[in-house]
């Protein structure tokens, strides 16, 4: 079994430094614990490398100019009587990520992120690459700032409470998205908002999994390629640009151009797709926009 390092009261932690073992949290229900992540990498060769069995509320600081690392294998022992964790960070209380530093997150055996409460990443530059699903947060993902780069084989960003309405929901205000998941870029069970920010997007199922109500977009900025959109459909505020049929190639870069030849939008995918999507404030509604796909140019009408 990996050394422990164990956070059993609420506080200021500052860690930096190389580590082989498990971050354990066990503070009081109504502590809140801020982790300092100055240059820290932490591997953990048998569970989580940040477990989070209790406390009101764990901040993740990530200090400018940092570049830290969790990561776990791909086998799992039972710690601390506990056999259901299965992320490189996994917590039962709220997580909030904030700074503007860098994390980077592997998780071997399942997911990257976890949170069986709510997570929320105000700023950071963050990095999960996971065998299954990168963020998890049961209650809720919230996202208002950050650089953000998701590679799942299974979903994306999720929020998976299917048993509260009042939760199960995924906001976005801002920040820079890349995402690309082997099934579902984004899933939610009682709301999925996008506010604002810029996406690049690659689905090998949904780009958005939501099937209560209607994607609401407002403000954001998205360039994607699936092969389905969404179960509910779209509510955009900002014109939109649909094509299906396609026969997209994996890892090739994306153009939406005017007639003229002006670039509105540009991304990249990351797998082959059927289905292409775009939200631009670039756009004008009943205008034709050439989009190019690596060798592959069609073209769509924004709505």
């Amino acid at each position: 079994e990996s050394s422990v390092l164990k956070i059993l009261r609420g506080g200021v932690y500052v860690l930096s430094g190389s580590f082989d073992g498990q971050i354990y949290v066990e503070a009081d229900s109504l502590d809140k614990v801020q982790l300092v992540f100055d240059d820290v990498s932490v591997h953990c060769k048998d569970n989580a490398a940040l477990y989070i069995k209790e406390a009101d509320k764990v901040f993740i600081t990530l200090p400018e100019g940092t570049e830290s690392a969790l990561s776990d294998s791909n086998f799992y022992s039972v710690r601390n009587g506990d056999a259901k964790t299965d992320s490189a960070i996994f917590s039962r209380a709220d997580i909030v990520i904030n700074g503007k530093g860098t994390l980077n997150v592997n998780g071997s055996y399942k997911h990257g992120i976890t949170s069986k409460d709510d997570i929320k990443i105000t700023g950071g530059i963050l990095n999960v690459t996971a065998v299954n699903s990168g963020i998890v947060g049961k209650d809720s993902v919230r996202i208002a700032s950050g650089s953000i780069t998701v590679k799942a084989g299974s979903d994306g960003i999720k929020s998976d409470n299917d048993t509260n309405s009042a939760k199960g929901y995924v906001s976005i205000y801002g920040g820079e998205l890349d995402v690309y998941a082997g099934k579902d870029c984004i899933q939610a069970e009682s709301a999925l908002s996008l506010y604002g920010g810029s996406y690049n997007l690659s689905a090998g199922e949904y780009l958005f999994n939501f099937s209560a109500g209607k994607v609401m977009i407002s403000g954001a900025e998205i360039c994607g390629v699936g092969n389905y959109l969404s179960g509910g459909g779209i509510d955009s505020s900002v014109p939109t640009v649909t094509v299906s049929s396609l026969s997209a190639m994996a890892d090739s870069d994306i153009a939406v151009s005017t007639s003229s030849g002006e670039e509105i939008i540009s991304g990249h995918t990351y797998c082959g797709a059927k289905l292409f999507f775009a939200a631009s404030s670039g756009f004008s509604s009943g205008s034709e926009y050439s989009i190019a796909i690596g060798s592959e140019t069609v073209s769509g009408i924004a709505k």
